[in-house]
């Protein structure tokens, strides 16, 4: 992912509908974050704890796939590392109403032609979209983070594939009638988030599986500023 192109990491996966997307994908021509102007905060606000708008990190995740079968039998296990992008802003907010997290929390590829490589992953925990039809502008939330000082955990509370609006993903391959392809396995209800966060550096642990259970990953992300 790109913080100079957001909406590139939508299109890249052909994950949003038509009629639903990002608020920021659609304000007439936002090339930055959701709630940026694509640019880093310069602020020494220890990790957009007070609310000063975005802050992007940059650096690498050592992440492990555990591929097993549909009967819970291992077929292998797979490292990977991967060049990723970490952005922190305010709580998203759509018609007065924010997000209960005491921020927005973005994660994805650094690159956005590698948005599709096995092993990148996406991580929203919430975003602000309009309704292409009736310009009505709405709130999904996907995690329920928390925060005291530089320590932050949070929980994937729904992942809004009822709506068809799944954006925490991670690439794994798959098997397609005998012919591998690579395939955005949605995480499921659960996955977990533990880690700091500073002014100069975040620390992240993600741990969890895909919805069917076949694809369970844990990755360690470092990125600094």
């Amino acid at each position: 992912m790109s913080h100079r192109s957001p909406c590139a990491w939508f299109a890249a996966l052909a994950l949003v509908p038509l009629l639903a997307l990002p608020s920021a994908c659609t304000d007439g021509g936002s090339t930055g974050p959701p709630g940026g102007d694509g640019t880093a905060n310069d602020g020494t606000d220890g990790g957009n704890q007070n609310g000063t708008g975005e802050i992007v990190y940059q650096g690498t995740a050592a992440t492990t796939i555990t591929y097993l079968d549909d009967t819970g039998g291992l077929i292998e296990t797979k490292s990977y590392a991967t060049a990723m992008e970490v952005i922190l802003d305010d709580p998203v907010e759509a018609n007065g109403t924010p997000e209960s997290n005491p921020l927005q929390l973005v994660v994805g590829s650094l690159h956005a032609h590698e948005a599709t490589d096995e092993g990148h992953y996406s991580i929203w925990s919430a975003q602000s979209f309009t309704d292409a039809q009736d310009n009505v502008e709405y709130i999904l939330q996907w995690w329920a983070l928390e925060r005291q000082g530089n320590a932050i955990t949070g929980t994937l509370v729904d992942h809004h594939t009822a709506e068809a609006m799944a954006l925490n993903l991670i690439n794994a391959w798959a098997d397609a009638y005998g012919v591998p392809i690579v395939w955005p396995f949605v995480m499921t209800n659960g996955t977990t988030l533990q880690g700091t966060i500073t002014d100069s550096q975040v620390a992240l642990r993600f741990e969890g599986s895909s919805t069917g259970g076949t694809r369970r990953f844990v990755s360690d992300l470092t990125a600094t500023r």
